[in-house]
């Protein structure tokens, strides 16, 4: 959505309307991430970034349009500020819900990353790698170098 350069040529209605149904649009695909999410499909979860980032950018134009008229927005009927009101409520308990789910998924994420370094470093032997003779250990018949592992532990 175009950011309006003068603010008074769109009735304040049509604005608040269009706010209306970009959050709508923008809720109903959180909804729809978060439940990808939950389900750990995360392909389908990524196919919402692009429409996810242009609905974002749209509800921040629509919200930075109803500041440029907050006059307007103010003299509004009492019934359509609480519209507002309880579609920003309702608005805040879909991007809470989302916001669970994708820190449930990083959380979800680090312990499996968390276990995979643990598994690794329980498999590599505490032993300097050489004998009391100072020769090079080796479990095995075939003697041969310490293998040496190198763990990166970030995501």
């Amino acid at each position: 959505m175009e950011e309006i350069k003068q603010p008074s040529a769109v009735s304040i209605e049509v604005l608040v309307q269009k706010t209306f149904q970009v959050m709508k649009e923008l809720e109903s695909l959180l909804e729809d991430e978060s439940a990808a999410l939950i389900a750990a499909n995360f392909k389908q979860a990524d196919s919402f970034q692009d429409k996810k980032k242009e609905l974002s950018q749209d509800y921040n134009s629509c919200i930075r349009n109803l500041i440029n008229r907050k006059e307007d927005v103010a003299a509004l009927p009492a019934s359509m500020k609480e519209l507002i009101v309880k579609t920003r409520l309702h608005f805040s308990k879909v991007l809470s819900a989302n916001m669970r789910a994708i820190d449930g998924v990083r959380k979800s994420s680090q312990r499996l990353v968390d276990k995979i370094i643990d598994s690794a470093r329980e498999t590599v032997s505490t032993d300097a790698g050489y004998n009391a003779a100072g020769r090079i250990y080796s479990s095995s018949s075939v003697a041969g170098s310490p293998v040496s592992i190198s763990i990166n532990e970030t995501l």
